[in-house]
């Protein structure tokens, strides 16, 4: 998949995107949205294989900290692998509970606003990903 996206020019459209939306929060919001709606879509490791390469650079060029990012990108992923329409756990939990996935869906609405609040947080407030490193000298 990787692969096609690159022969599609897939990487140059995603960067000309996030950098049409210009400024710092703008385009730390616009590569959130894009993880979330390829999280809802792919599990974590290919979302992570293919957006973490054209992604990362961007949010390093607009003075995002890599390990900053890497946490956004990794809470991102794992919302999106429960956020519908296809939210992947949410049909592993419908299948081992046997509980039909739309009745499930309406239960977990109140838990996904409390992770995309949660994951906004750590978006706005870097020192909650990094200051354990400030703590131990790294």
């Amino acid at each position: 998949m990787q692969q096609l996206l690159s022969v599609m020019g897939a990487q140059e459209a995603i960067t000309k995107f996030v950098y049409s939306l210009g400024g710092y929060y703008p385009m730390l919001f616009g590569m959130m949205l894009i993880v979330l709606v390829a999280g809802t879509f792919l599990e974590s490791l290919p979302n992570t294989i293919i957006l973490a390469p054209v992604l990362a650079p961007i949010a390093m060029s607009i003075g995002v900290d890599p390990i900053h990012f890497a946490v956004i990108f990794l809470v991102g992923d794992a919302v999106g692998f429960i956020t519908p329409p296809y939210g992947l756990n949410l049909y592993v939990a419908s299948g081992i509970t046997g509980i039909p996935y739309f009745r499930l869906l309406k239960y977990t609405l109140p838990y996904l606003l409390a992770l995309l609040l949660a994951w906004l947080l750590i978006a706005l407030a870097p020192w909650l990903s990094l200051g354990l490193l400030s703590l131990y000298g790294s």
